[in-house]
């Protein structure tokens, strides 16, 4: 594994460390100036708290080699955290319907920001 690598419920904070709207939710208190404060200008959230999460021992976070490059890869093995990870990082913290049938997606993110 490299240095970015986790597992089990290591996953989470690791994944907060490099997208910290990850300490956001839907109805915390000032939602909208946070998640501008946090997400658009990349300062720090208010609280560092993941309590929305549950984790699990069977997370994992590693990058794959891809003919494009290296691509990181989320594996949650909760439901609830990957409706929660994608309410989070694809709808602004906004509360939404996710089809039961739906259990993967990809996302283009700037991985500048990630240390390999």
């Amino acid at each position: 594994m490299s240095e970015a690598d986790a597992s089990g419920r290591e996953v989470l904070p690791k994944l907060a460390e490099i997208y910290k709207k990850l300490y956001l939710h839907p109805g915390m208190e000032d939602l909208e100036s946070e998640y501008k404060k946090v997400a658009l200008r990349g300062l720090e959230p208010a609280s560092k708290d993941l309590s929305h999460f549950m984790g699990d021992d069977s997370d994992e976070l590693s990058y794959e080699k891809t003919p494009a490059g290296k691509v990181l890869t989320v594996t949650l093995g909760r439901r609830e955290d990957f409706e929660m990870f994608l309410t989070i990082m694809k709808n602004k913290c906004v509360a939404m319907v996710i089809p039961k049938t739906q259990g993967a997606v990809s996302a283009k993110t700037p991985l500048k920001n990630i240390q390999t």
